[in-house]
C-alpha cells in the first residue's frame, strides 16, 4: 500500500507493518486494530472514512468519529470559517475557538464539539474561546440547547439576524463595547458556572446603542455592525451619535448645513449690520423714548407712557378709566362732535362700529380683554404670557425628550416655536453665522448678551438720575424720572420673561453630560468632554450661568415684587375688602331702604358719601336740612303741630323709622337727625387704617355676640381694636357669613399706581391674592424646559414625569384660578391640556410594549390623531375665537337650559306688559306715599357711573341690598370690590 512502511524481520522471516500513511489506521491483529493478538495475515493500513472519521496518530490510534461541528478528511478536522481546532495530548482534535456570532459547545465527548450560531434576535460580537484570558468572555456551553442562552438579546435600536449580523435602525447609533472598565463596555465579572457566560472570564461585550436624532442617525440595513459612521450618519454629520457637523458645516434645528467662507462672511456682515441697527432702534424706542420724546409729566395727563398703554389707546380703551376722582384728565387729541372736524370723526367711528362692532373677534376681545374694566392691559399681558409660555415649552420638547420620534408636522410646529424663546441663533437663516463656534463660545455669548442688554436698558435711568442730581440736587429730581424708571422696570422684566427658557436651557446644558463609550461628553456638543472639575473653565462658566438665570431670574422677579411692595398692596386690598364686607353686612342687617332714602333726601350721603365727609351738627343746623324736614313733615302731618290728618301705613316709608304719626315738628326733626347720624356712622370708604374707635367697636359688637364682649371694648386701645376687627373679619369670611368679592388691581392708590406702572406686566393679570403666580409659572417653565432633561433621561419614566409635572400645574391653575379675567384661566388650562396631549401622543408613538410598535398606523404621519395634535398646538392663539363662535352659536340655538329659561321669562314679561297696558293703571294711584312724592323724586341718587337714577323703596320688608361705593351689592350685602 502506498505510503505504508514494512520492516523485514529476519528471525521470523516475515515483514512487519510499522507505519501507515496519513488518514489510515494500522491494523495487525485479529481484533481489527493494533492492540490485540498479532496476526501476520491481518496486517494492513485501514483508511478512515472521509467525512465521518479522522486519525491523528495512525500507528497507535484507531479512527475517531468526526465531531458534529467539524469537517473531517480522515487525517484532520476543520470547521466553519474562523473556527480553530487543536490537537491535544489525548490524541483528540478539540474545538478551541469559534468566530463571532457563535457559541463554543464542548464537553467530555469530543464528538460533540461544535460552534452554534446565535439565532435571529440574538447576537455575539466576540470570538468564543475555550480557554479565555482574564480580559476575554467565556462563551462556552456544555450542550447545543443551552448555547442559545449564552447569546445576548438584541439591543433596542438594532436588527439582529443571527450570529453577528446586526444592523442599526434609524435614530440609533452603535458603538462597540470594548475595554474592561465599567464605563467602556457593559461587562461585569461573574462567578464560575456550569456553562455559559462568566466561567473563567468576563461577561460578553455588548453593542452600546445610543438613541439620537432620527434626522442625524439614518441607520443602515445593508452594512452589518461594525459599520463605519459614514454609512449610518446623515449627510454632513459624523462622530458619536452623529452629533457633530463636518468641517465647513453648521447645525441648525437638528440639520447640518454647508456654509462656504463667502456665505459665512456675508452672514456675519449682515448680522452685524442689521442686528446693530435693530437693537439700537429698539433701544431708542423702548428705553430712550420717555426721555427724548415729549412724554407728559405724570399726573398732568393721561397720555400713554408705555407700549402697553399705546396699545390700549389704539384699541379704544382708557387705562386711566378707574383713576381716582380729582386726577386731571388729558384733553382730547382729536376734535369731538360739535367741534370742527367732529362730524367727520363721528361718522368714521360709526362706520367702524357698524363694520367691526358685531364681529366675532370684537366680541372675543371684549370677553377676554375687558372684565369690568375698559382696557387691554390685563388681557394682553395674561394672553401674551400664556401663549408665549406655551410655545416656549413646546419648542424644547425635542431637546428634553430626545428619544421621542415626532412626525414631520409636529417637528414643523416645534421648530417654529423657537422664535418664542428669542433663540435666533438656532434658526436656519442664522446657521452660517455660527460656523466654527464651539459650545464654550456659544455659552459665553448666551451668558454675556443678556447682561449687555440689561446694561443698555438701565442707561437712560442712570442718565436721568445724574441729570436730576445736577439740576435739583435730588437723584429723583428730574421731571421725567418717573416715566424713565417705569419704562426701565417694565422693559427689563419683559426681557427676562422672554429669554428665560433659552438662557436656562443653555446654562444647564453646560452640566448635562452623557456617557458614550469610555467617557462622558456634553449632550449639547459631543466634541466637548464633560468634566465636573471645579477648576475647569467650562464648569465655572456653567455654574455662573446657572446662578444668573435658572436661579437668578425667579429670585429677581420675587425681589422686584417685594421691593415694589406688591405683597403689602395685595394684603392691604384684601384687608380693605374684608372691612367693607363687614360694613356692608352691618348696614344690611341694621338699615333699611327707607332710611337710606331719607338720609339722602335730608342732606346725608349715606354709603355714597365722599371720602372724608361725615354728618355733624353743622348739617342739622343748616337751613337746607330744616327746610327739607319741614317739607316732609308738612306733607305727612299737615301744616302746624298736632294737626294730624294722615296715618302711617303699614309698610310705608315712615313706618320704617319707627314713627307713630303723632310726633310734633321738633320730635320729628330729632328722629330725622337720628336717622342721618346713624347712617353716617360709615361712609363706605373705610379701611382698617382709617377706622375710628367707635366704628371698630360697632363692627366688633355686631359680629361678636358673646356676653364677654360687653362694654369692655371702650377701654381697649385703637390698634388692638383694629387687630380684633381683622381677626373677626377673617373668621367671618371662613365661616361664610361675609363674602369678599373678587379683587383686582387699579390705580386708585398712589403706591399701587407706581407698582402697576413699573412692574405691572409681572402681576397685573393675576388676582391680588395670587400676586406671586408669575414665580410659580417661571418655575414651571424651568422644570419643563431645563430640569426635566436630567430626570431619567431617555426613559419612559421621564415622559411620565413630564406629564405629571404638567398635570400638577394644571391642578394648581384649576384650584387657584389665578387670572382676574376668567377666559384667561380657561386658556391657561387649555394650554396645559394641549401639552399633556402632545407629550402623551409622543410617548404612545414610541412605546413598544403591548404589541404597539413604532410603525403603528394610529400614530404615523398624516393620520387623524397626528394632524389633530399638530392643529391643537398651532391654533392655540386663536382658540378663544373658536370658543366664542361655538358658544355664540349654541346660545343662539338655545342649547343651554338657562337660555331657554331666559327666553321663557322674557315672553312672560312681554305678555304681562301687554295685559297691563290693555287693562289700565293701578287702583292704588290715589294713595299718597313718600315713594311717589315729587320732593323725593327730585333728589335722585347718582349711580356708580355718575348718572342719576330714581331710588325706590323695597315693596316688602325683605332685607335690603344697600348700594355701596360702586353701586352694586351681592346677596350677602357685600359690595362688588372693583374699587378695592
Amino acid at each position: 500500500q502506498a505510503g505504508a512502511v514494512w520492516e523485514p524481520v529476519m528471525s521470523m522471516g516475515k515483514y512487519l507493518l510499522r507505519s501507515c500513511p496519513s488518514g489510515h489506521m494500522l491494523v495487525n491483529s485479529s481484533d481489527g486494530d493494533s492492540t490485540g493478538t498479532f496476526s501476520d495475515a491481518a496486517q494492513h493500513c485501514k483508511m478512515c472514512l472521509p467525512g465521518t472519521e479522522y486519525i491523528n496518530f495512525p500507528n497507535t490510534q484507531v479512527c475517531i468519529d468526526c465531531p458534529i461541528g467539524g469537517e473531517c478528511d480522515g487525517s484532520s478536522v476543520s470547521g466553519i470559517p474562523g473556527s480553530e481546532w487543536s490537537l491535544e495530548a489525548s490524541g483528540f482534535t478539540r474545538l478551541v475557538r469559534c468566530p463571532a456570532g457563535h457559541v463554543l459547545v464542548r464537553n467530555d465527548n469530543p464528538s460533540l464539539d461544535q460552534c452554534v450560531r446565535c439565532p435571529a434576535g440574538r447576537y455575539l460580537i466576540e470570538d468564543a474561546v475555550y480557554s479565555p484570558g482574564p480580559e476575554q468572555a467565556y462563551l462556552v456551553s456544555s450542550n447545543a440547547v443551552s448555547a442559545i442562552e449564552v447569546c445576548l438579546p438584541c439591543e433596542e435600536g438594532l436588527v439582529c439576524e443571527g450570529g453577528n449580523e446586526t444592523y442599526q435602525k434609524a435614530g440609533f447609533w452603535a458603538l462597540p463595547g470594548t475595554g474592561t472598565g465599567p464605563n467602556a463596555a457593559r461587562r461585569q465579572e461573574e462567578a464560575a458556572g456550569d456553562a455559559g457566560n462568566g466561567t473563567g472570564g468576563q461577561e460578553a461585550a455588548r453593542i452600546l446603542v445610543y438613541q439620537c436624532n432620527e434626522e442625524a442617525c439614518k441607520g443602515n440595513a445593508t452594512c452589518s455592525y461594525p459599520c463605519p459612521n459614514n454609512f449610518t450618519c446623515a449627510r454632513g454629520r459624523y462622530g458619536p451619535v452623529c452629533g457633530l457637523c463636518r468641517p465647513g458645516w453648521v447645525e441648525a434645528m437638528g440639520v447640518c448645513y454647508f456654509c462656504t467662507d463667502d456665505e459665512v462672511a456675508a452672514a456675519r456682515a449682515t448680522a452685524w449690520g442689521i442686528g446693530v441697527v435693530l437693537v439700537l432702534l429698539l433701544w431708542v424706542v423702548i428705553s430712550w423714548r420717555p426721555l427724548l420724546i415729549g412724554v407728559k409729566i405724570e399726573n398732568e395727563t393721561a397720555q400713554p407712557k408705555t407700549i402697553m398703554d399705546q396699545l390700549s389707546k389704539a384699541l379704544g380703551y382708557n387705562r386711566n378709566a378707574n383713576a381716582p376722582e380729582g386726577t386731571p384728565k388729558a384733553s382730547p387729541a382729536k376734535p369731538m362732535p360739535g367741534q370742527p372736524g367732529g362730524a367727520k370723526l363721528t361718522r368714521r367711528a360709526s362706520m367702524t362700529q357698524s363694520r367691526y362692532g358685531r364681529s366675532k373677534l370684537n366680541r372675543v376681545f371684549h370677553s377676554v380683554a375687558t372684565s369690568s374694566m375698559k382696557n387691554t392691559v390685563r388681557a394682553m399681558t395674561g394672553y401674551g404670557k400664556i401663549v408665549i409660555g406655551f410655545y416656549q415649552i413646546l419648542s424644547t420638547l425635542p431637546l428634553t425628550f430626545y428619544k421621542l420620534d415626532w412626525t414631520q408636522s409636529n417637528d414643523d410646529v416645534m421648530d417654529g416655536s423657537q422664535v418664542s424663546r428669542l433663540d435666533f441663533l438656532s434658526l436656519p437663516s442664522m446657521a452660517c453665522l455660527m460656523r466654527d463656534v464651539t459650545f464654550h463660545d456659544k455659552l459665553i455669548v448666551y451668558t454675556v448678551a443678556p447682561i449687555i442688554v440689561s446694561a443698555m436698558l438701565v442707561v437712560p435711568t442712570l442718565c436721568v438720575l445724574v441729570m436730576g442730581k445736577l439740576s435739583s440736587g435730588k437723584w429723583s429730581g428730574h421731571p421725567k424720572y418717573t416715566q424713565v424708571t417705569n419704562t426701565y422696570f417694565w422693559s427689563q422684566s419683559f426681557f427676562m420673561f422672554l429669554i428665560y427658557p433659552t438662557v436656562s436651557v443653555m446654562a444647564l446644558s453646560g452640566i448635562d453630560c452623557r456617557l458614550i463609550g469610555d467617557g462622558w461628553v456634553l449632550s449639547a456638543d459631543v466634541s466637548e468632554a464633560c468634566t465636573t472639575e471645579v477648576g475647569g473653565p467650562l464648569f465655572r462658566l456653567a455654574v455662573v450661568a446657572i446662578i444668573l438665570y435658572p436661579i437668578g431670574v425667579p429670585l429677581f422677579i420675587f425681589c422686584v415684587l417685594w421691593q415694589q411692595r406688591v405683597p403689602h398692596l395685595a394684603r392691604k386690598k384684601a384687608d380693605r375688602a374684608l372691612v367693607i364686607a363687614m360694613i356692608n353686612h352691618y348696614k344690611l342687617k341694621t338699615f333699611s331702604t327707607e332710611m337710606e332714602m331719607l338720609a339722602r333726601f335730608l342732606g346725608g350721603h349715606g354709603a355714597n358719601a365722599p371720602q372724608g365727609t361725615s354728618a355733624d351738627s353743622k348739617l342739622f343746623a343748616s337751613g337746607t336740612f330744616k327746610r327739607r324736614v319741614g317739607d316732609l313733615y308738612d306733607q305727612q302731618y299737615g301744616k302746624g303741630d298736632g294737626q294730624k290728618h294722615w296715618e302711617v301705613q303699614d309698610g310705608g316709608l315712615l313706618s320704617k323709622v319707627h314713627l307713630t304719626g303723632k310726633e310734633t315738628r321738633s320730635e320729628f326733626e330729632k328722629k330725622m337727625a337720628g336717622v342721618v347720624t346713624e347712617l353716617h356712622q360709615f361712609t363706605g370708604h373705610e379701611t382698617v387704617d382709617t377706622l375710628t374707635k367707635g366704628q371698630a367697636c360697632v363692627l366688633i359688637r355686631h359680629f361678636e355676640t358673646t356676653e364677654d364682649d360687653g362694654d369692655d371694648l371702650d377701654t381697649v386701645e385703637l390698634w388692638q381694636l383694629k387687630a380684633m376687627v381683622m381677626m373677626c373679619a377673617r373668621s367671618q369670611a371662613r365661616k361664610g357669613k361675609i363674602v369678599v368679592p373678587p379683587l383686582q388691581w387699579n390705580e386708585n392708590d398712589p403706591e399701587e399706581r407706581k407698582a402697576l406702572r413699573r412692574v405691572g406686566n409681572i402681576f397685573v393679570a393675576f388676582k391680588p391674592e395670587y400676586w406671586y403666580y408669575e414665580v410659580i409659572n417661571t418655575m414651571h417653565k424651568l422644570l419643563m424646559t431645563a430640569v426635566l432633561v436630567f430626570i431619567f433621561p431617555g426613559e419612559y419614566t421621564q415622559y411620565a414625569m413630564g406629564i405629571a409635572f404638567i398635570y400638577f400645574f394644571l391642578l394648581i391653575t384649576m384650584r387657584m384660578q389665578p387670572f382676574i379675567i376668567s377666559p384667561l384661566n380657561n386658556l391657561q388650562m387649555y394650554a396645559l391640556v394641549v401639552l399633556v396631549i402632545t407629550l402623551f401622543y409622543g410617548m404612545m408613538k414610541n412605546i413598544n410594549d403591548f404589541q404597539v410598535s413604532v410603525e403603528s398606523p394610529y400614530y404615523g404621519s398624516g393620520t387623524p390623531f397626528t394632524v389633530f395634535v399638530a392643529v391643537l398646538c398651532a391654533t392655540l392663539p386663536v382658540a378663544p375665537v373658536f370658543w366664542e363662535s361655538v358658544t355664540t352659536w349654541m346660545h343662539h340655538h338655545n342649547w343651554f337650559k338657562g337660555d331657554k329659561e331666559e327666553k321663557h321669562l322674557k315672553d312672560l314679561m312681554h305678555t304681562h306688559s301687554n295685559q297691563k297696558l290693555k287693562g289700565g293703571g293701578s287702583n292704588h294711584a290715589d294713595k299718597k306715599t313718600v315713594q311717589d312724592h315729587p320732593v323725593l323724586d327730585a333728589h335722585k341718587a347718582p349711580n356708580s357711573e355718575g348718572v342719576a337714577t330714581p331710588q325706590h323703596a323695597a315693596p316688602s320688608p325683605a332685607p335690603y341690598q344697600a348700594p355701596y361705593a360702586n353701586g352694586n351689592a351681592n346677596g350677602n350685602g357685600n359690595g362688588n370690590g372693583n374699587g378695592n
